[in-house]
């Protein structure tokens, strides 16, 4: 965990915005691991797009949802597509540590807050839906967890290490641990 996080910091932020800081951090942590040309490096035709391609995607949405608290509309197809974070790791992390000082500082009260979300699911029409600021932010955290999946499995055609929760969903983590508890350290 970066040393930015201190957890008394957080002590009136929404549940789920920490959930979501927790989990940019391990991205964080990942990329300091790594080397400016494993974040690029893509493998092409299995993995067509590199680490910084899905850290970039991941800020993105990130930002889309933190823009549209301003207004109350949040328009997941409206992405900024910035190039240096998917190309400078160590520009591509502070993008990442940004996003977690401005999740860290939405207030628990603000769970219910209402947003119009518009995204793009394919049909041709646009698509408008109500939600909440709770369910939008468990959506970018499954999001996230998500490209951190494929960015694992990036890694480990690569022949690198990954952190064996990366891209592993907590419901999953406390199923495996449910099914078979790792013994305890003394």
């Amino acid at each position: 965990m970066t040393p930015l996080l201190k957890f008394s910091r957080f002590s009136d932020t929404h549940p789920s915005a920490l959930d979501a800081v927790l989990c940019l951090d391990q991205g964080v942590a990942l990329l300091r691991n790594l080397n400016d040309e494993q974040f690029v490096t893509t493998f092409p035709p299995m993995f067509r797009s590199g680490l910084g391609a899905h850290v970039r995607h991941v800020v993105d949405h990130v930002d889309c949802l933190l823009s549209g608290l301003e207004n109350g509309v949040v328009n997941y197809d409206h992405r900024e597509r910035a190039v240096r974070t998917e190309r400078d790791r160590v520009y591509a992390i502070d993008q990442l540590i940004k996003r977690m000082e401005r999740l860290g500082a939405l207030k628990a009260t603000s769970r219910d807050t209402a947003l119009r979300i518009h995204m793009d699911t394919g049909c041709g029409q646009v698509q408008w839906a109500d939600s909440s600021l709770t369910r939008e932010l468990q959506f970018v955290i499954s999001h996230t967890i998500h490209h951190y999946a494929l960015m694992a499995a990036i890694l480990v055609h690569a022949n690198l290490d990954v952190p064996k929760d990366f891209g592993v969903s907590p419901s999953t983590l406390r199923h495996r641990l449910a099914i078979a508890p790792e013994p305890i350290d003394t």
